[in-house]
């Protein structure tokens, strides 16, 4: 079928070649047959062309394709003029030659052919029927008288090409016929297609495979409590990412140099596990991204504060302790155990005092007497999510960060025995979540803020031991609805009490003790009052009558004051008081003996003051009860040397006290019977 098809479609060209009359044969010279020719004779000469001589006709001349010269051509074509027709010889199923035809002499149509163009080209193809292998394509092609003969020619024999006369244009095309092959060229598309298919699918099965494993790799949680053991080291390329990230976030101005903080806190973060494989994951960043970066700036927040707080000196859950199991107190002071130390290979949630919820936010940080020495970063501000923060009796110094006023979250402050200097950072007021705000025993100065107003729903407020000073604001009515303990005792605030701590109906404990407040003493009714320390200030007046109507009050401590007046019977309704001291001060008159009704009284001071008369005998039967001690001015004034002796008159009768005292001589007082003097101690009980 393939060479049928290939003689048509040749066959086809040649005929649209010769259509036009004018050309038909009628300018073919013998020059461009011999050039025609030679190339034929040039592809004959290939070993794999086999020709057979002709032997069908005994009355013909045999016909030989390989026209060596000018002679041999003109030889056949004078010869036999008019039967130069030459079929293309072929190899026959049975492998055998078919010899190449003549058509006979008894043709009509071939006489008017001229002479001079009767010149013959002869084009042979050969076909290897087996192999199905075309060497090339050849043709004869000689000058005709007419279509007729032609058509005369084609119908005769069977598998006999038409010769026809053909141009110079003709010419390069035939050449250009030898040399081409067709199937060849569309079985290598073929097969060019094929493979560039097959590794299309190739590379995309692989993308696919690759794309699947990096996904699942790289939503996996940073936030894995345990880790695997660290990896090779990394390239510097991490590390340069570390340092970036670590510096675009925390600021460039930052001294990282090896003797800072935040250069030791760098150092380690490049080197530390976790770090360097939240750094890798952001080399190729995916969904989870954000929650890695933060995790990685919170990792470097925890060790930049473990070297600003000189962590090596911590007493326990140092990096320096290889342990997991490091014990700390949390903010109710409760040994807590099974914290890793700091700067472990695991989570920061694991390390010790480091609280987070289910999320991981972190939520609380207690690190109470471990030993912290240093300054608090102003970085903490970076744990949004922080509820709790209890540093309590360690070394920590400076001023607080006002940073930690943008914590929102935060309802537990509790930095109280440091050494914090300065004053309140006025961004605390506007914590409106606080619940309990202890900067107590520390060095504080300034005053407390009208802007205390804000904190609505504030519990408990203890700034005492520090040296703040200025008036009480009038703001701090606001607070009547929440705050329930107030500690502003060992400070310096002065004047008089506003009267809006009247309102203050929910305090369970006040302490004023140890200021410079003066005037009138303004109480609030609170039924829930237990502690009720006013000593050591400029107190005057008598004793506010709505103050015996605190049912509850256990401990009343009114020393050091300049309290006048007599002492109210009302005071028997504090049946819960445990201490009743009013020494110091300089209350008159006869000790009431309603104080009888104080059944749960174990200490009652009330010396040094101007009391006289005796004490009933009723109020010395509270000894049968729960009363310990009992002391009063009933000593004499007699001084001989350095020492005092029972020889004179007492200020009043006593014949139930445990210590007697002279009010002549304050600091001394002397066990009842006995008359050496002992020493007293002025502090609280």
């Amino acid at each position: 079928n393939e060479d049928s098809q290939d003689d048509k479609t040749f066959g086809d060209l040649i005929r649209k070649k010769t259509n036009d009359p004018a050309e038909n044969g009628s300018h073919i010279t013998s020059e461009k047959i011999l050039t025609l020719d030679a190339r034929i004779d040039k592809k004959l000469q290939q070993p794999e062309l086999k020709l057979a001589e002709q032997s069908s006709n005994a009355n013909a001349t045999p016909f030989s394709p390989f026209l060596e010269s000018d002679e041999q051509s003109r030889t056949v074509q004078e010869e036999n003029p008019r039967r130069m027709s030459v079929a293309p010889m072929r190899i026959s199923p049975s492998h055998e030659l078919i010899s190449l035809l003549d058509h006979e002499d008894g043709s009509q149509e071939g006489t008017e052919v001229e002479e001079k163009d009767s010149a013959n080209h002869a084009y042979i193809e050969t076909f290897d029927h087996e192999s199905n292998i075309a060497f090339d394509n050849y043709e004869v092609a000689a000058s005709a008288t007419n279509d007729d003969e032609m058509k005369s020619m084609s119908d005769d024999e069977n598998n006999i090409a038409v010769a026809l006369a053909i141009d110079d244009g003709t010419l390069d095309e035939v050449d250009e016929a030898l040399t081409y092959d067709p199937s060849a060229k569309a079985r290598i598309i073929k097969q060019m297609r094929t493979w560039v298919l097959l590794s299309l699918f190739v590379a995309i099965a692989a993308a696919l495979t690759i794309g699947i494993i990096l996904t699942r790799k790289k939503i996996e949680d940073i936030d894995n409590l345990k880790i695997d053991p660290p990896s090779p080291a990394p390239t510097s390329g991490v590390h340069g990412l570390i340092a970036s990230l670590i510096k675009s976030e925390f600021g460039f101005d930052k001294d990282y140099g090896d003797s800072n903080a935040y250069g030791k806190a760098l150092d380690w973060m490049t080197q530390d596990p976790i770090a360097l494989d939240a750094a890798e994951k952001l080399a190729f960043p995916t969904r989870v991204a954000t929650n890695i970066q933060s995790s990685l700036y919170d990792r470097y927040f925890f060790g930049l504060f473990y070297y600003e707080m000189s962590g090596r000196m911590w007493v326990n859950c140092s990096a320096t302790i290889d342990t997991l199991n490091c014990s700390h107190l949390n903010n109710d002071l409760e040994l807590i155990e099974g914290g890793s130390n700091w700067l472990s290979p695991l989570h920061v949630c694991l390390w010790a005092g480091i609280i987070c919820d289910e999320e991981k936010n972190i939520r609380m940080l207690t690190l109470n007497q471990l030993g912290l020495y240093g300054t608090i970063p102003s970085e903490l501000s970076r744990l949004k999510e922080l509820q709790v923060l209890s540093l309590l009796d360690n070394a920590i110094y400076g001023n607080i960060p006002s940073e930690i006023g943008s914590i929102e979250t935060m309802v537990d402050i509790d930095v109280h025995l440091n050494d914090l200097e300065g004053s309140i950072p006025l961004e605390f007021y506007d914590l409106t979540n606080l619940l309990a705000f202890n900067l107590g025993y520390n060095k504080l100065t300034g005053t407390i803020s009208p802007n205390i107003a804000n904190m609505t729903i504030l519990k408990g407020l203890h700034v005492h031991e520090n040296s703040l000073s200025g008036a009480i604001p009038t703001e701090i009515g606001a607070l009547q609805s929440s705050l329930g303990y107030l500690t502003l005792s060992s400070n310096r605030f002065n004047n008089t009490l506003p009267d809006e701590m009247r309102l203050l109906s929910n305090l369970k404990e006040i302490f004023l003790d140890k200021n410079n407040f003066e005037g009138e003493l303004q109480i609030p009714i609170a039924e829930g009052l237990v502690q009720l320390p006013i000593n050591n200030n400029r107190f005057n007046g008598t004793l506010p009558e709505n103050l015996f109507q605190l049912s509850n009050l256990v401990y009343l401590i009114a020393d050091n004051n300049q309290f006048t007046g007599n002492i109210s019977p009302d005071m028997g309704n504090l049946k819960k008081l445990s201490l009743l001291s009013l020494r110091y001060n300089q209350f008159s008159g006869r000790i009431p003996e309603e104080l009888k009704n104080l059944t749960t009284l174990r200490t009652l001071r009330l010396h040094y003051n101007l009391f006289v008369g005796e004490v009933p005998s009723a109020v010395c039967g509270l000894f049968e009860q729960n009363l310990t001690q009992f002391y009063a001015d009933c000593k004499n004034d007699l001084q001989r040397g350095d020492r005092y002796y029972g020889t004179g008159e007492p200020e009043i009768s006593c014949e139930c006290c445990t210590d007697c005292c002279d009010p002549g001589k304050q600091g001394e007082c002397s066990k009842r019977g006995q008359n050496q003097i002992i020493s007293l101690s002025l502090m609280n009980p």
